[in-house]
């Protein structure tokens, strides 16, 4: 028997009924209606229903603590338009990406994430300007990958177990530990080969340290990304409480077929100190472009390693110490003049000569001569030349004649 025409179009206008609820369902957005902060009731929700693995939208309210008391959830992704959020509670399973970058912000406001994820994949994590960071306080662990990219700073404070490659590709991470590869710290657990990737697309990516202790690992640095005609950059900051060493014998991975030019930056207000790369920075492609360009612009990072990278070295204006070339030390410190000069009365680099002790021959900078008042460029036997301050002078000139620094340690 066929059905009428009639149950035919009830069933339809049904059909239609279904779909559209099953849609408002699946909105998942957060209103905080409920009064008590829990995932778990349906009043906090613009649907009043309590929301399975979908996307979870934070912002119609202007934040406030929330609870995640929903066993075994997996969200396809969060996205945080107002706030400041705190997100605590059950651990999720994350199938999708963060994102805390859209949506007017009166003042600064931070995220804060206390939920352990599980990363089954690489998950990107996006945070915007104007004081749109995140906080992740919660483990992220399993098997994927962590990618920062958009402005801002996300923070990672727990001591990490995901083994994927974390990647910085815009913005900022900072961290409080920093440990050799394969060994759980805030970066994650990757090995050596799952080098950490800093700056995509024309962009650079900073990692800050932050820490109290010293800290020394192996890990690698990837300066930019895959797409080889891309320029980006990898900036290093030492904001912390103790030095910062990176002892890889090659510092970087280099990435063969690259062809644009790439930058190293070393920086950060640490000063109790000294910083230091001792592995290899070389260029990505020794044949036709990617070049590594490398800035030193804080006065408390040394490099001690035969570096090959090419695109030269620039030194800060704060009386950096790096060694662009060879160890220290070593013959790549001799310098390869001798031209003593007047100055015009008693130096206290230099005793006065016998006949005249107003007139003395020395060989550092003063006003007036030819060394210049500020400091000159300076040549050395393996061929590099270098700007030495006036106030760094006699330590390089030291380290030039005995190769023996220990009345410059640290230098000035």
């Amino acid at each position: 028997m066929k059905a009428s025409p009639k149950i035919i179009n009830c069933i339809a206008r049904f059909s239609v009924f279904a779909l559209i609820a099953s849609r408002a369902v699946a909105a998942g957005v957060w209103t905080g209606a409920g009064g008590n902060g829990y995932w778990n009731t349906a009043g906090n929700w613009d649907n009043s229903a309590v929301p399975g693995n979908i996307a979870l939208t934070f912002g119609t309210v202007a934040g406030g603590l929330t609870t995640n008391d929903i066993a075994s959830l997996s969200p396809t992704s969060i996205t945080i338009t107002n706030g400041p959020f705190t997100l605590s509670g059950n651990a999720i399973t994350l199938g999708g990406n963060i994102t805390a970058s859209s949506g007017a912000l009166p003042t600064p406001t931070m995220t804060t994430i206390n939920l352990n994820i599980a990363l089954s994949a690489t998950r990107i994590i996006t945070t915007g300007a104007n004081g749109r960071d995140v906080t992740v306080n919660g483990v992220l662990s399993s098997t994927g990958g962590w990618t920062k990219a958009g402005n801002g700073t996300n923070f990672l404070t727990a001591v990490n177990t995901f083994t994927g490659t974390l990647s910085i590709n815009a913005g900022a991470i900072m961290v409080n530990t920093i440990s050799n590869a394969g060994v759980a710290c805030a970066l994650g657990a990757g090995t050596v080969g799952t080098s950490m990737v800093l700056g995509n697309n024309g962009n650079p990516g900073t990692l800050y340290y932050t820490g109290t202790p010293a800290q020394s690992t192996d890990r690698q640095i990837q300066i930019g990304s895959g797409t080889v005609t891309l320029t980006g950059g990898a900036n290093i900051l030492n904001n912390g409480g103790g030095a910062l060493t990176f002892v890889n014998a090659n510092f970087n991975t280099a990435l063969s077929a690259a062809t644009a030019l790439r930058a190293l930056t070393l920086s950060g207000s640490y000063t109790a100190g000294v910083n230091e790369i001792q592995g290899v920075i070389a260029d990505n492609n020794t044949g036709g472009g990617g070049t590594i360009a490398v800035t030193v612009s804080a006065n408390t990072w040394k490099l001690s390693g035969a570096n090959t990278c090419s695109g030269g070295v620039t030194l800060g204006t704060s009386g950096v110490w790096p060694i662009p070339l060879g160890t220290a030390p070593g013959a790549v410190n001799t310098m390869i003049f001798s031209d003593q000069d007047y100055s015009s009365g008693p130096s206290p680099n230099s005793p006065s000569t016998a006949t005249d002790p107003n007139r003395v021959y020395d060989n550092y900078p003063e006003a007036g001569d030819n060394h210049g008042k500020a400091g000159n460029n300076v040549a050395y036997c393996d061929g590099h030349v270098e700007f030495v301050p006036q106030k760094k002078y006699p330590y390089m000139f030291v380290l030039s004649q005995d190769q023996n620094e220990s009345a410059y340690d640290p230098p000035p």
